[in-house]
């Protein structure tokens, strides 16, 4: 079972495309490749669906957070998607009920050996290997999850006749209702409600975001272009040569050759968290 990564930020799923390669696993939609400057089709691969990548998707994150047994996953995630909300000591949070899909690469060996074929991978690697990066990650798979609404307080619960603390994913999973005011709120904003034995404050993440991924590590290595053994790697689609910066006259003799890999799914061992499969839910 692959193990998935969750980040800093919560970033839009179209500014972190499947295959893209990333410099920063806290921040994975910064300064990654490819960029809105990079052509689908000429700079990386055009996906399509069920031909490269498939797409399962369940109505409720909060039944997938239930199912999960790893408590710090759970509280993470809440956190990470209730980012606009005042911090308490005593406060608990809920998300509510909202859609999660997962997404993964059908052949992630075989897009990464095309993509670094490409022009403007290879530019882009060079600049970040220039600019001091010692590793990249290939995003192989993510889950995201569809105008993510949440909120903490303590509530009455009437139906059980006393006031608690409901748990993550009560919402989602018995089926309560948006609290009044937060379908139309914008990036960031917050309410609150306050009366007799409840204070609620909620916060709406609006579009599909991503909120865990999954990776291969991007290896690369440097050879010498002196001799004809190390040079007899370039005949290889995962080596090129990477040219000197500042040599003034372009004689060749800074140049050297990268080679470069990717690495299996199982190399961070026990890092990150197994999430629960998704499973079909009934419509209606």
């Amino acid at each position: 079972m692959s193990k998935y990564f969750l980040p800093g930020v919560a970033p839009l799923r179209e500014s972190l495309p499947l295959a893209s390669i990333v410099p920063n696993v806290q921040q994975p939609d910064q300064d990654a490749f490819p960029s809105p400057q990079h052509e689908a089709g000429k700079d990386y691969p055009l996906l399509k669906e069920r031909e490269d990548y498939w797409v399962q998707s369940q109505l409720s994150l909060g039944n997938l957070l239930e199912e999960s047994s790893d408590t710090d996953f759970k509280a993470q995630v809440t956190k990470l998607l209730s980012s606009s909300l005042t911090k308490s000591a005593t406060d608990t949070q809920w998300l509510s009920a909202c859609e999660v899909r997962k997404y993964q690469l059908r052949n992630p060996k075989s897009l990464f050996k095309d993509l670094i074929k490409r022009d403007g991978m290879r530019k882009w690697l060079q600049n970040e290997i220039e600019d001091g990066t010692d590793e990249v990650y290939f995003i192989v798979g993510y889950y995201t999850v569809l105008d993510a609404e949440s909120y903490r307080g303590t509530q009455k619960a009437h139906k059980i006749g006393a006031i608690g603390e409901v748990p993550v994913g009560y919402i989602a999973t018995q089926g309560a209702g948006v609290l009044p005011g937060m379908e139309n709120l914008d990036v960031g904003a917050s309410f609150k409600k306050q009366g007799g034995q409840s204070i609620q404050e909620g916060s709406y993440m609006p579009g599909e975001r991503v909120y865990a991924f999954s990776y291969r590590k991007v290896t690369f290595s440097f050879f010498s272009l002196r001799n004809k053994a190390t040079t007899a790697k370039l005949k290889g689609d995962n080596c090129w040569v990477m040219t000197a910066d500042n040599r003034g006259e372009d004689d060749g003799e800074g140049d050297e050759g990268i080679e470069v890999e990717l690495g299996e799914a199982d190399e961070d061992g026990d890092e990150g968290f197994d999430i629960p499969a998704l499973r079909e839910e009934p419509q209606g």
